[in-house]
């Protein structure tokens, strides 16, 4: 995983934990090659940018999809801040998730069948649902809009099903991260062959 995190210890417990989650397939919607996740921690007690690109072995998968990507970001988020909770237990217990997709959201809360994920992340989500009871972690997830057009940037364009959050910069920026992986992942493998 790449990318540093700054934590602060805070003061008060009722404080809310917010981050963004984007995936990324190279050569989207499905990959042989892999993709990428990044997740940003923005306050008010964790900050910073992480992302790693993804393999198909990763996924435990032939190929990357990018569904696979967006739930597979989500979940590492959840990971790292549970593993963060362990060493500085006074971090917030309530965390919101950002993602722009609909299935991820849908696959962590267990509301749609996911047989077209590979088991292993089936898993794995299950396990981060799991450590999130054990540890007292409430998460609140939001959908959000995805790629604004410069248009709709300029005129502020809103979040899916509320008129006061404006599309985030983020996101914007996981998105951009995931992109950079990808595309240095491809000119990498054209100088190979």
């Amino acid at each position: 995983m790449i990318g540093e995190v700054e934590i602060t210890v805070p003061e008060e417990t009722e404080l809310i934990q917010e981050v963004y989650t984007d995936g990324g397939c190279a050569g989207a919607p499905r990959s042989q090659i892999g993709g990428a996740i990044a997740f940003k921690y923005v306050g008010p007690c964790v900050r910073g940018l992480r992302s790693q690109f993804i393999h198909p072995e990763d996924v435990r998968s032939e190929d990357v999809t990018n569904n696979n990507v967006e739930l597979l970001a989500a979940i590492c988020a959840l990971e790292f801040y549970l593993d963060l909770m362990l060493t500085q237990p006074r971090l917030p217990r309530t965390i919101r998730l950002y993602t722009d997709s609909a299935s991820a959201l849908h696959w962590i809360k267990g509301d749609w069948k996911i047989s077209s994920q590979p088991q292993y992340l089936i898993k794995r989500r299950d396990l981060v649902k799991q450590r999130c009871i054990d540890n007292g972690l409430y998460v609140k997830l939001t959908l959000i809009a995805g790629h604004p057009t410069p248009t709709e940037r300029a005129q502020g364009w809103k979040m899916k099903g509320t008129t006061q959050y404006q599309v985030s910069v983020h996101n914007e920026d996981c998105d951009k991260q995931c992109t950079r992986l990808c595309k240095e992942k491809m000119q990498e493998l054209c100088k190979v062959t």
